[in-house]
């Protein structure tokens, strides 16, 4: 005879179940959820010729850009396992040194810059049916500008709420800035001598300023502005070891040099400078890196006063290449040892020197040298022996 089945009763007031015999039941217990999936290291042939000199991810994560001394840019879908060449532009003739992908509420548009002095300005152009599998895409050159007299070392797109406006950084010394107007026409304004020996890195403030999201006195202390969209700044970093802040004058659409930075923080070339994004953060700070291993970040408090240096951080090898997290509490920090290095803030607003991960994904502790668990960076497999494309591609939102 088969067992029988003792029928469940259930008690007032929310009580555990009771059998037959008058005894709580214990609940099942039930199995933990799996843990979300970590993240993984992407690593696939491009098929470049040349080294890989910068790898950007656009602004869903879904679309890589390599840039190449082979003289060209790949644009590949990294949406799944599999990554699909989208397209190869072929513009540039000599190596191409970064790329910028602008904000897609402008379509799929982005910059390179190169050594032969260009900078090129692309737009995704998609014609067929509607839908997907139907479509076709092509990508036309939307501006073209050889203004500059030495190679163009650096770009970088403005937020979208300035409009469609890219920096881009010389040897020259100069930073221009280009701007989209009606009729399908482009502005120029130049930053002259912004470094002696030429720019290196150039970084957009966020638009948002920090006042309209402080609380407290700071907030009372700002002039009103209704559309909460800051004044236009850049951040530079050259072969002078400098470290500078611009500003555009709204009345004249001009720039001019807000605040050096302190010198002698960096002691040799400043190669990389990146503006924190400030969602939620009542404060600026900027990173900055340099040839010599030093990382500063800087630290502004309150529209109008002084910057400060927040931390400084000393790596094992050279800094080339710097990127924050989407939140702003994660940066990242790529080394000439084909390492990333990352710097995470904790609780109490002090920065912390937590991990480095290697070409293989793996995270370790910098105090010890032991491993502490996978990391993510996203780079190529030629790549990965060029530092200054690692940092850019950490495929993480911590």
């Amino acid at each position: 005879m088969m067992p029988q089945t003792l029928p469940q009763q259930r008690s007032a007031g929310g009580a555990p179940p009771i059998n037959t015999f008058g005894m709580p039941q214990q609940p099942q217990q039930q199995a933990a959820p799996p843990p979300p999936p970590g993240p993984v290291s992407c690593s696939f042939d491009t098929g470049h010729t040349g080294p890989i000199h910068d790898a950007q991810l656009d602004y869903y994560g879904k679309r890589l850009a390599t840039a190449s001394g082979d003289s060209t840019v790949r644009i590949w879908d990294v949406s799944t396992e599999q990554q699909v060449l989208l397209g190869e532009l072929r513009g540039h003739s000599s190596p191409v040194w970064q790329v910028s992908w602008a904000h897609p509420m402008y379509g799929s548009v982005i910059a390179s810059v190169g050594y032969d002095r260009q900078i090129i300005i692309w737009r995704e152009k998609v014609t067929g049916g509607y839908h997907h599998q139907q479509q076709t895409s092509t990508w036309e050159q939307l501006y073209r500008d050889q203004s500059h007299t030495a190679s163009v070392n650096t770009c970088s797109f403005a937020p979208w709420e300035y409009g469609l406006v890219l920096a881009a950084g010389s040897s020259d010394g100069s930073i221009s800035v280009l701007t989209h107007e009606q009729m399908a026409t482009w502005s120029r304004k130049v930053i002259p001598h912004a470094h002696l020996g030429g720019v290196l890195a150039v970084s957009w403030s966020p638009a948002t300023t920090p006042a309209t999201l402080a609380s407290g006195p700071a907030v009372q202390q700002q002039p009103s502005n209704d559309d909460q969209v800051g004044p236009r700044r850049l951040v530079s970093g050259g072969n002078d070891n400098q470290v500078r802040i611009w500003r555009m004058d709204d009345s004249t659409g001009e720039w001019s040099a807000e605040t050096q930075m302190p010198s002698g923080k960096h002691t040799d070339v400043v190669r990389d400078v990146a503006w924190r994004p400030n969602a939620g953060i009542p404060t600026q700070h900027i990173a900055s890196c340099s040839e010599d291993g030093s990382v500063v970040i800087w630290q502004c408090d309150m529209e109008g006063q002084s910057w400060k240096v927040a931390q400084e951080f000393h790596m094992k090898a050279a800094a080339y290449r710097l990127s924050w997290s989407i939140t702003g509490t994660v940066l990242a920090v790529a080394l000439a040892d084909n390492t990333v290095e990352l710097i995470k803030e904790n609780v109490d607003g002090q920065f912390v020197h937590i991990s480095g991960v290697d070409e293989q994904g793996i995270a370790s502790d910098p105090t010890t040298g032991g491993e502490t668990g996978p990391m993510a960076y996203g780079s190529d497999s030629n790549g990965a022996q060029d530092p200054h494309n690692v940092a850019a591609a950490i495929l993480g939102s911590a």
